[in-house]
């Protein structure tokens, strides 16, 4: 998703009749941490993307080395861009460090507090990541792109990075050429029924300032590089949201923060637009409803680039 600095949303509040200023949620990368934590206590997501990794993607990408065909000395060089916490890298290196000597690994993360997370989780479990080395880069993609010169992967990783991005053309075609040609570029991102492309849609909730791209979004920009084989899929996730109707919940704002990428976004906005907000998770084509419990679609497309 990209934000602007600052929202303001027309409506009426009990208060004022002036426009409502909503805080974008980026712009307090402390708090968005902690929409995360609370979003893994709501989800199923981050368990399927890793069931994912550790069944299928690890396999894809080992597949496409020289390893594979009985080279042991292949080294893997891997980029995760816009990593985070780590999740779901760590997943992955962990079941790649089974099938290579060795792995040289590079991530790329703006947030000094959430590469440190991703630093403290690897440090937890360093002897299955033994054969693996870190070289951690606290910048944007967009300075990535500056001061990188030569070198290519095997592995390359983007998730939930895209719509983030403002220039993503460019970005692709960066990325695409440190693609070895023996390796897979991976994006897992917002798929077109979940919450998130839905929500976002300017015509439903008008003044939010977010934008969200699809995996169909990335596809098109990805053919308009001429990126040779892309393959796509979808892992179905739910994000359950019962607790963002107790308005004292803390854990329950936090999601609802992270769901509209608004700072206190209870408090912020207009009591009509939080109204709408909840009605469109209880009652409408994202909702679902499983074993009892309230959620929203978040299904994830999965989309695999090779260049050949």
């Amino acid at each position: 998703m990209a934000t602007s600095t600052s929202t303001h949303v027309s409506g009426t509040s009990s208060s004022s009749s002036d426009p409502i200023s909503l805080t974008p949620l980026l712009s307090d990368k402390h708090h968005y941490n902690r929409t995360i934590t609370a979003l893994k206590s709501n989800t199923d997501r981050f368990e399927k993307v890793r069931e994912y990794c550790t069944t299928t993607l690890a396999t894809i990408m080992y597949d496409r080395t020289s390893a594979s065909k009985g080279n042991v000395n292949t080294i893997f060089r891997y980029l995760g861009v816009g990593s985070g916490q780590g999740d779901p890298d760590v997943t992955l290196l962990c079941e790649l460090a089974k099938k290579f000597e060795r792995i040289e690994v590079t991530i790329v993360e703006p947030s000094a507090e959430m590469l440190q997370i991703f630093k403290n989780r690897v440090a937890e479990i360093k002897d299955s990541l033994a054969n693996v080395c870190f070289n951690w880069i606290n910048v944007s993609i967009e300075d990535f792109m500056q001061s990188r010169s030569e070198g290519q992967f095997h592995g390359i990783l983007l998730s939930g990075v895209m719509g983030y991005l403002d220039d993503r053309e460019t970005v692709l075609r960066f990325l695409y050429g440190l693609l070895d040609d023996d390796g897979t570029l991976t994006f897992i991102n917002d798929a077109e029924a979940g919450w998130f492309y839905s929500f976002y849609d300017p015509v439903r909730f008008p003044g939010l300032g977010v934008s969200c791209i699809s995996g169909s979004d990335i596809v098109s920009h990805l053919q308009r590089i001429n990126a040779r084989t892309i393959t796509s899929h979808i892992i179905e996730t739910t994000i359950y949201v019962t607790s963002c109707f107790q308005e004292d919940s803390v854990e329950g704002n936090l999601l609802l923060d992270l769901l509209t990428h608004c700072v206190d976004f209870r408090k912020s906005a207009p009591s009509s637009l939080l109204d709408g907000v909840l009605a469109f998770m209880s009652t409408s084509e994202v909702t679902r409803q499983t074993e009892g419990r309230l959620g929203v679609n978040n299904d994830r497309d999965v989309i695999i680039v090779q260049k050949k």
